[in-house]
């Protein structure tokens, strides 16, 4: 970020240190959060969130199952309001008793999100990197790495130099900043999430993380809809 708190541009980033590139910093992340040999042993996993909405509480979980299949449940006082689920090929939205599949787009675009652990498949011939230079960000220095999907989205990651987490994540005009990384088990998630939409925000507390298998995901879909 420049003096006046916006995210710097190229000419004002600082230079890359001799010797690394966007790759080096990808698997530097990797190694960070517990390895590529420890994510790839992990099917399966579930994850309780907690955040709140205009003063309500809201719980959110999610179940995600290797490669790209996944279910999500947002509840309020007890009550799923919303679920969204993938079977790795379409999707669908359930709200009020009310299914809305996912038009072809937004099932590929589904496809490339729901990736358990999406890293992995930026050293993939099908993404484009490029690190940009050295940011800074909370304070703390940040490599700049612009991410080409294999739909041609951009976003732009930054990874702290020091610790090689991802502390912020920028897609269109979607913001989202990772902190409070914390050993589960053999890997290291961020417990902190917070979301900046436009005019949003919403912070999301990881309160309990899981191994899951295919059986367990099975009970939280709707067979109609997968």
């Amino acid at each position: 970020m420049d003096a006046n708190g916006d995210l710097a541009t190229e000419n004002t980033l600082k230079p890359v240190p001799a010797g690394m590139d966007a790759k080096a910093v990808i698997n530097k992340y990797i190694d960070a959060v517990g390895g590529m040999k420890n994510w790839s042993n992990l099917k399966g996993m579930k994850i309780e969130m907690s955040t709140s909405m205009q003063g309500m509480p809201i719980t959110i979980s999610t179940i995600s199952i290797a490669p790209n299949k996944s279910v999500m449940e947002i509840g309020m006082n007890g009550n799923v309001m919303q679920k969204i689920v993938f079977d790795g090929e379409k999707g669908a939205m359930i709200q009020g008793g009310k299914s809305t599949p996912f038009e072809d787009e937004k099932n590929k675009e589904t496809a490339i999100e729901t990736v358990m652990f999406p890293e992995a498949d930026y050293l993939k011939s099908n993404y484009k990197l490029d690190l940009k230079g050295v940011d800074i960000q909370n304070d703390e220095e940040a490599y700049v790495v612009k991410i080409t999907k294999p739909n041609g989205d951009n976003m732009t990651n930054f990874y702290s130099v020091k610790s090689g987490f991802l502390i912020l994540s920028k897609e269109a005009a979607d913001e989202v900043m990772y902190s409070d990384y914390k050993a589960v088990k053999k890997i290291i998630l961020p417990h902190k999430i917070l979301r900046n939409m436009g005019t949003q925000k919403m912070e999301m507390t990881i309160e309990k993380v899981i191994s899951v298998s295919y059986t367990h995901l099975r009970a939280h879909e709707t067979p109609e809809h997968l």
